[in-house]
């Protein structure tokens, strides 16, 4: 049975206008209207002499297709330090749970990835325990109605997760493992229960798997969004990122939703995007596991960002100075190519058309052809760490 460590809400915002001034004082957030990134829009490059951070690009093929397949880890291969997989798609709780083999569907994805991996290929590895939601007890790829009435307290709800945790890094042997994606997306208070149960579950999970894995990381992941929304869920961050050996950054600064006043102008980005959030976990280590920008017009839902290649590139090297200037030990952009293809197959399956707002975030575009903010990443690429 586990036995979970319990927080009670001291303080929190009870008066948000008094709470952002306080919170801003001491962890150094700055005033909303910061001077735009024109520095980046310079065409000269300017790189250091090295770099502190890994590079890699997650396993995302751009369409669904074995030469997709192929063609995807062999550029990343080729054009990053490591491939990162994130199989955030469902657990498979009941054979996890009895240690038992399991199904075709699940053994078969795994098994796939695994083939494709290049002889001595470092790889990033992320699963998470939630829905897309992030909040609730995911279910399994092919039983997704099993365990969903679960709560993350639950002990057997624990022990299967370890169970698929450590067979997992077993079988991939990264060099660094994420146990939970953009936790803090929709936790705003202390005194959730529902918190509580997901904060007793990082605990238990957390310490099982550094008993058996001690020089592995093993961290959490965290959405970095507008500052108001980073204000409002400080204190269920800092009461998860105990849990976690690395600050992982998941942010899409161009979507409405993390960055409303953006809209796919790198411009508009502040420039204290990322120390801003780093400011809040003091002593800590980050590494940016999710990112990208798009580089044409999105149609997303009732709104319309706008997007070029020459904003895109802003973003890329905005990005990787300040990972470098802040001591970040990884990078990983999420698509290496456009996704125009592989759109069109699930646009046909009836995808929601919401979930095209990733198409044009490559690096190169849907036909391989390379973007300038390729220049940029191949250049510091060859950097020596």
């Amino acid at each position: 049975m586990s036995h979970c460590k319990s927080y009670s809400l001291n303080r929190y915002l009870t008066l948000p206008l008094l709470c952002f001034l306080l919170i801003s004082a001491c962890t150094g957030i700055k005033d909303p209207t910061l001077k735009q990134l024109d520095e980046f829009d310079n065409p000269e490059l300017i790189l250091p002499s090295s770099r502190p951070f890994l590079m890699g690009f997650t396993y995302q093929p751009y369409e669904w297709s074995n030469k997709a397949f192929r063609e995807t880890t062999d550029f990343i291969s080729k054009n990053a330090d490591f491939i990162a997989f994130f199989m955030d798609d469902g657990v498979p709780w009941t054979e996890a749970y009895s240690k038992e083999e399991y199904s075709p569907p699940v053994e078969q994805e795994i098994e796939r990835r695994l083939s494709l991996l290049k002889p001595g290929q470092k790889v990033l590895l992320a699963i998470s325990p939630m829905k897309s939601d992030r909040r609730t007890l995911v279910g399994g790829p092919d039983k997704p109605d099993l365990w969903k009435n679960k709560s993350f307290r639950d002990p057997t709800v624990i022990d299967a997760y370890c169970h698929y945790c450590n067979d997992m890094i077993n079988r991939f042997k990264p060099i660094h493992f994420i146990y939970g994606l953009e936790v803090n997306s929709h936790f705003k208070t202390l005194t959730e229960r529902e918190f509580q149960d997901f904060l007793c579950f990082c605990q238990q999970v957390h310490g099982r798997l550094k008993a058996v894995h001690p020089n592995l990381t093993v961290s959490l992941e965290f959405s970095l969004t507008d500052r108001k929304s980073m204000v409002e869920r400080q204190a269920t961050m800092k009461a998860l990122a105990k849990y976690s050996d690395l600050i992982c950054i998941s942010t899409y600064p161009y979507v409405p939703e993390a960055a409303p006043h953006v809209l796919g102008d790198a411009r508009k980005i502040p420039a204290d995007w990322f120390e801003s959030f780093t400011k809040m976990f003091p002593g800590k280590n980050f590494a940016i596991t999710e990112t990208g920008f798009n580089s044409k017009l999105v149609n997303y839902w009732d709104r319309v960002i706008p997007g070029n290649q020459d904003s895109q590139d802003r973003y890329v090297r905005f990005m990787l100075n300040e990972a470098t200037r802040l001591n970040f030990k990884m990078v990983n952009w999420w698509a290496y190519r456009d996704l125009d293809k592989l759109w069109l197959q699930m646009k046909a399956g009836g995808t929601d058309d919401a979930w095209s707002q990733w198409n044009s975030n490559g690096l190169v575009d849907s036909d391989g052809n390379q973007k300038s903010a390729y220049t940029t990443w191949k250049s510091w690429h060859e950097l020596p760490i």
